[in-house]
């Protein structure tokens, strides 16, 4: 949950690297968050098991003056980050063991673009 516009809304951001934060705030690239966003901004990491649905990590690097209500949304918003991440992730593993079966098979050209 973030105050990014500086006005009263507020939107949850899923952020995987802090850019987003740190190109809203102007802060450099430093580590630990300390500065970014409000007083009342949460940083939630999260790691899931998303077909399972099951989360292994939930660590919490801010008080939570939202209440029990604020840490569900921004939960529910980080559950859906990792889901899309795995998403893509697999469409990725899928796209490349698809090609190399079927330079397997001899049915392909060049594969190794990018390694």
């Amino acid at each position: 949950r973030w105050n990014a516009g500086g006005g009263g809304g507020e939107d949850i951001v899923v952020d995987l690297n802090r850019r987003e934060i740190q190109a809203a705030t102007g802060t450099g690239g430093g580590s630990g968050g300390a500065g970014v966003g409000t007083s009342d901004t949460i940083y939630l990491p999260v790691a899931t098991m998303p077909q399972r649905g099951t989360i292994v990590l939930a660590q919490c690097e801010s008080r939570l003056s939202g209440g029990e209500e604020a840490f569900g949304e921004v939960l529910e918003a980080a559950m859906g980050g990792c889901q899309a991440v795995m998403e893509v992730m697999s469409a990725a593993v899928r796209e490349r063991g698809a090609g190399l079966l079927k330079a397997r098979q001899g049915k392909a050209g060049v594969i190794l673009e990018d390694c």
